[in-house]
């Protein structure tokens, strides 16, 4: 999952290439973060994290935060 999954898979698939190592992943299975976003925005726009911006580990875990709540709020319990 990427937060547009072509720009974050796209740069990984280049450096997997350039390093000729196997993409681990199928490209079927490659799903967008905006998609996710749209189903409850909200959630994203009021999260708050205790992270460092523009820090990619610190970014991830913000996204898996955001993403976790509004899984949360769209399924069924």
């Amino acid at each position: 999952m990427g937060n547009s999954a072509r720009f974050d898979l796209g740069i990984l698939e280049n450096a997997y290439t350039k390093n000729f190592l196997d993409i681990p992943w199928d490209f079927r299975n490659e799903r967008d973060v905006r998609t996710l976003v749209s189903l409850n925005p909200e959630i994203k726009k009021n999260y708050t994290h205790e992270g460092i911006d523009y820090n990619a580990l610190s970014d991830c875990y913000k996204q898996i935060g955001y993403c976790s709540e509004i899984w949360r709020s769209i399924s069924p319990h």
